[in-house]
């Protein structure tokens, strides 16, 4: 029997929401869980939503942080009124096999996954991605 994939998604803003909710309609046979999310997106009824870093993050194979990975103030970029939470705190309980991926990550931070034996993939640096990003956001702004 094949084990099924968990995806876990964390903090950032409706996109992370919007990402969470496509996955869970995919049908898939995923387990997804939700971290932190912009409480505005109402979410699928499949997505167990979560707290608990150290329950989570360790029965998770993907985890989706959010762009940016860190706000302004230096914890994993989350929606207002939701903890501000350092990243050190996610590593602590994160397995080596584990496949992050994130948005705009530092050099400090991706020291910080390097020295835990965890790779972590910038999304923002793949063309397509950044390109594709960058047109709503120029729409909404009137550019």
């Amino acid at each position: 029997m094949v084990k099924k994939k968990t995806f876990t998604i964390i903090g950032g803003d409706m996109r992370q929401a919007h990402l969470t909710n496509s996955l869970a309609f995919k049908e898939s046979g995923y387990k997804i869980y939700g971290m932190f999310l912009e409480p505005s997106v109402k979410l699928s009824g499949s997505i167990h939503i979560s707290d608990d870093i150290q329950l989570v993050m360790p029965q998770s194979d993907i985890i989706i942080f959010p762009l940016p990975l860190l706000g302004p103030d230096g914890y994993v970029n989350s929606p207002a009124g939701t903890p501000r939470i350092a990243l050190e705190s996610y590593l602590e309980y994160l397995c080596p096999e584990t496949v992050v991926l994130a948005g705009k990550v530092s050099r400090e931070s991706a020291d910080l996954f390097h020295a835990k034996g965890i790779q972590v993939v910038d999304y923002l640096e793949r063309e397509e991605f950044a390109v594709l990003n960058a047109i709503p956001r120029g729409v909404s702004k009137g550019v």
